[in-house]
């Protein structure tokens, strides 16, 4: 595997009881069990954090930055993810905690709303000027960008190419305190509070193609308990105001919830731009969908040439949308719960939209990506075409001589995973536990 492959899990062997279900949970069958042990073959990881999630023992967990990163820094900025809005009690408001960050140490707290409105108008744009039957895919999501560029190759080109609006968020309001404070670019450290860690591959992908604006990705859980405590003080003070934001950001927590602004702004858009050469905003059609599995089902489809009447996928790779994220706290429901209470009170998008200054950020090309997106299919079993098509055949053969019943106690989580794996040199025909126990003749031919 290449040197630069940066994956954001880390694996603590002496945590772990050998129990698989990291293994039997992992969504791209990216996680072989050697020794009782779990190794994550990078090739494969998504970064979805389902296997954090799932470990009940806390053995596989985000790589987190350590506090001595913040010292260097004279000027912090926390850009916390729409999701820690609501992952207190009901009687705090997103501007609590807004307030909570600032007490805990911040100098400023920046949020992702004026990008989320440029990036809907940006998109917006390109819904009602598309050109190709084939819908587009939401990019924002670092995983599911790796599951269509390992996985679903072919459908690279419906990603949505837009820059996200967390990085876009981080660039501005790195350039507006630089001219605020008057202290030079390295001075200026910017923290992304993350709810998941596919966010963290996507911080380094930008470090590598040129420079990320962000510094510092900090997970939710790492901070929760000091945003709690903070938040905990200013309700004995009586000094909660319950307060909200807009909807741009919060919207993005929830599946469907950027579907919901992005149809508002679509709208708004039909009297901004030419009727010639574009769609009706009234025909348009977006499809949310959360989770990997049902994701890839939906992509299949895509590559059957099917899904022409939607415009729109808006994937989420964690269920509920970004609430829940493997590095949150709040159960992913209630977050909703608290989330679809609070978009109720704020007023719809395109009445709270600068639309002005959205227009402005995207003539000026702020969200534009720098360069597309690329497919990364996995490996052939062999880089020889002929020595791959052998291996594709042996391959075949030993599925057929495995029983079928994707136990994964041979350390491999299908059957088809173990053939695979006895192809390439890392298992063997005998880890199959049932043939063991059968005594199966097939052990004597492989």
């Amino acid at each position: 595997m290449a040197s630069d492959v940066y994956r954001s899990l880390r694996v603590f062997e002496q945590e772990c009881n050998g129990c698989m279900t990291c293994m039997r949970s992992c969504t791209a069958s990216a996680i072989r069990m050697r020794k009782d042990k779990p190794v994550v073959l990078e090739d494969r990881c998504i970064d979805c954090g389902e296997c954090i999630r799932v470990c009940a023992r806390k053995a596989i967990r985000p790589k987190t930055p350590p506090l001595s990163d913040l010292a260097r820094f004279e000027y912090l900025i926390a850009s916390p993810c729409a999701p820690l809005l609501v992952q207190f009690q009901q009687d705090v408001g997103p501007a609590d905690v807004l307030e909570a960050l600032l007490r805990i140490g911040f100098d400023e707290v920046v949020l992702l709303d004026e990008a989320c409105e440029a990036y809907m108008v940006a998109l917006g744009r390109l819904i009602l000027t598309r050109e190709h039957a084939a819908p587009f895919i939401t990019s924002h999501c670092p995983a599911i960008v790796r599951v269509v560029q390992t996985l679903h190759p072919d459908l690279v080109e419906n990603l949505v190419p837009l820059l996200s609006a967390r990085e876009v968020a981080a660039r501005q309001a790195r350039a507006a305190a630089a001219r605020k404070t008057g202290l030079p670019q390295e001075k200026i450290g910017l923290v992304y509070i993350t709810p998941c860690p596919s966010k963290m591959v996507d911080f380094q992908a930008h470090r590598l193609v040129g420079g990320s604006s962000v510094d510092v990705l900090m997970p939710l859980s790492d901070i929760y308990h000091e945003v709690f405590t903070a938040l905990a003080a200013m309700r004995r003070e009586g000094e909660l105001t319950r307060e909200g934001v807009t909807s741009s950001a919060l919207a993005w927590a929830i599946l469907g919830g950027m579907s919901r602004n992005l149809r508002r702004i679509v709208m708004g858009l039909d009297s901004r731009l030419p009727a010639k050469g574009r769609r009706r905003a009234d025909a348009v059609d977006f499809l949310p969908v959360a989770r990997i599995p049902e994701i890839r089902r939906l992509f299949d489809e895509m590559e059957k040439g099917r899904l022409h009447n939607v415009d729109l996928i808006e994937c989420m790779a964690c269920p509920e949308g970004c609430v829940g994220g493997s590095l949150t706290v709040d159960n992913p429901y209630v977050a909703r719960s608290k989330a679809i209470t609070l978009l109720r009170k704020l007023p719809p998008p395109e009445a709270s939209i600068d639309w002005e200054r959205a227009e402005a950020l995207v003539r000026q090309g702020a969200l534009d990506p720098g360069e597309g997106f690329m497919a990364t299919p996995l490996e052939p079993l062999d880089e020889d075409f002929g020595r791959s098509v052998m291996k594709m055949q042996r391959k075949e053969e030993l599925v057929g001589s495995l029983p079928g019943i994707d136990c994964g106690a041979c350390g491999s989580p299908t059957c088809s995973s173990l053939a695979e794996d006895i192809v390439k040199g890392t298992a063997r025909l005998g880890d199959c536990v049932v043939l063991r126990a059968r005594s199966h003749p097939a052990l004597e031919q492989f």
